[in-house]
């Protein structure tokens, strides 16, 4: 309810932009306690809340500027207050601040490749089968050259006529490949890891990739087929289930089973209440056997396959046999990927949640590198090693055996940053990483430590660089002040004080009081010869009426 209210008091703040006017002008419109409100400011929210773009009409201004000026005076009365300092405005204004700010903190241009690869991809399903070679320390050089150079002798071995799945049985780290021969079936954009997911996406049908190294390991992807997305599909289903070495008695009665449901379908019985009945996937059953959407890789394939084959919604498919048991599938709803403009939302978050955002944070990250002329000191960064000890890696390092040790690391934008806080920052994280050497893991958490202090530079100067970003603040800073003073002086004070509230409604409720009103009701009538008189009775009712 109050994020509600204060929508309602940022009106301003969220209504849709029309702005013609150029933000330049900082002439003083008025000064309220000793603070002053720029006339640009006025102008910014005038032109926000008012449709006609070209016209600045006297009267409207005027009656705006009244409102504005009010809007003022209750944000100065409540600063006045002091609850602008209040730990809950403080908090609150900040949470608002990080959701505002993340925008600002993404490379854009990269951020829409990013979403116009992804579309693309979606628009299609890859088959593929892959080797692993894992690795165990991913820091370390000698054990990721040696993974390197086996998944290239493999993949020599491929391009000369030796079998994919033969040799994936054989070598590769996935405990699946043992009894798939490395299959992962189909998948589409945002199903596996983004590496993989690029190399599976630019090797050619029939190809087998050079090794592609993802957290797991070294990668060889042989991709088998591409095939226009089948999309999304919703079915429900009625299950018999098999337990794993069934007997044969117990398949044959399984299958009985399933085939007298599925004529009672076929006689035209409900699906939902036969799912209900007697399917044995408990989840679904109460549901009338109703399971959530789902995309191709994500069921079994004898599964997808037949909800996929499903054209028409209602569509029956015929009983079919997983390694879960027998099914009766029904299509409730399949949807084939949407326009770019109409998913643009709905992949953008998919972004945000996936290992490929950290693209466009990067990309951004090496231009701000670039705007604030970052530099770094090597040499003093070397010299650090020797202050850490093993106990780092579980965790336990105290930075004491750092203490004096306060060189320049790296300089932005003419700001030094010392080894004592990188120690700091070393001692709070408290990361462990017992598979790592102290220098690879020094070296990793420096290179976080460099790019969140450079994201926190860019951050706390977002007002400064975005008079757009600048702008919203205050009128978010406005909003919420405005919504706790009325709830101070109006809305709490109304609830507790009764007898204030009945006395100033029997003092008020005279302003309140409607006119003279008229109940009536209005005909119209074409005017021609026939209903002529029918037209002159017809107002003299209504005027007695009136009357």
């Amino acid at each position: 309810m109050k994020q509600f209210l204060i929508l309602i008091f940022l009106f301003i703040a969220l209504s849709p932009l029309r702005i013609n006017a150029q933000y330049g002008d900082d002439a003083i419109l008025m000064t309220i306690d000793n603070k002053p409100v720029t006339k640009a400011e006025f102008v910014r929210i005038y032109k926000k809340n008012n449709s006609n773009e070209n016209m600045l009409d006297k009267k409207s201004l005027n009656e705006y500027l009244d409102l504005f000026v009010n809007f003022k005076l209750k944000v100065a009365e409540a600063e006045s207050m002091g609850l602008d300092t209040a730990s809950s405005f403080v908090n609150e204004l900040a949470g608002y601040r990080k959701q505002l700010a993340k925008p600002y903190l993404v490379d854009k241009k990269v951020d829409e490749e990013l979403m116009k690869e992804a579309y693309e991809r979606l628009k299609y399903d890859i088959k593929a089968s892959h080797i692993l070679i894992k690795i165990n320390n991913v820091m370390d050089e000698d054990e990721d050259k040696a993974a390197y150079e086996k998944a290239i002798k493999l993949r020599k071995r491929i391009l000369k006529g030796e079998a994919f799945d033969k040799l994936a049985r054989k070598y590769s780290d996935d405990p699946s490949a043992k009894n798939n021969g490395g299959s992962l079936g189909y998948f589409t954009g945002f199903q596996m890891v983004y590496p993989f997911e690029t190399a599976a996406f630019n090797t050619a049908v029939g190809d087998v990739s050079m090794p592609v190294k993802t957290r797991f390991g070294y990668h060889l992807i042989k991709v088998e087929d591409k095939r226009p997305a089948v999309g999304k599909v919703q079915v429900a289903h009625i299950m018999i289930s098999l337990q794993k070495g069934s007997t044969k008695e117990e398949q044959a009665a399984a299958e009985e089973k399933i085939n007298s449901i599925y004529k009672k379908l076929q006689a035209g019985e409900d699906f939902a209440k036969l799912a209900k009945e007697y399917s044995d996937d408990k989840g679904s059953a109460g549901k009338g056997g109703e399971l959530p959407e789902f995309g191709t890789g994500r069921m079994v394939p004898e599964f997808e396959k037949a909800a996929f084959s499903l054209k028409k919604e209602g569509d029956i498919s015929p009983v079919i046999k997983t390694q879960y048991g027998y099914h009766i599938l029904k299509l409730l709803k399949k949807d084939k990927p949407d326009t770019f403009e109409n998913m643009k939302q709905e992949i953008k978050s998919r972004i945000s949640k996936d290992s490929r955002s950290s693209e466009s944070r990067q990309a951004l990250i090496a231009e701000l590198k670039e705007e604030y002329k970052f530099s770094e000191n090597k040499k003093n960064l070397n010299n650090f090693y020797k202050y850490v000890t093993d106990s780092i890696l579980v965790g336990t390092w105290d930075g004491e055996s750092a203490k004096g040790y306060n060189e320049v690391l790296f300089t932005l934008n003419g700001i030094n940053h010392t080894a004592d806080e990188f120690t700091n920052y070393l001692v709070k994280s408290r990361v462990k990483s017992i598979n790592e050497d102290v220098k690879h893991f020094v070296d990793k958490q420096y290179d976080k430590w460099v790019n969140s202090s450079i994201i926190k530079y860019e951050e706390s100067r977002l007002e400064t660089k975005y008079p757009e970003f600048r702008y919203l603040m205050n009128e978010y800073h406005d909003g919420i002040l405005l919504f706790e003073l009325s709830d101070q002086i109006v809305w709490s004070k109304a609830v507790n004080d009764t007898v204030g509230l009945k006395a100033f409604y029997e003092k008020n409720k005279e302003n309140y009081m409607w006119g003279n009103r008229v109940k009536a009701s209005t005909y119209t009538i074409v005017a021609d010869e026939k209903s002529s008189k029918l037209s002159s009775q017809t107002n003299e009712e209504i005027n007695k009426k009136i009357l």
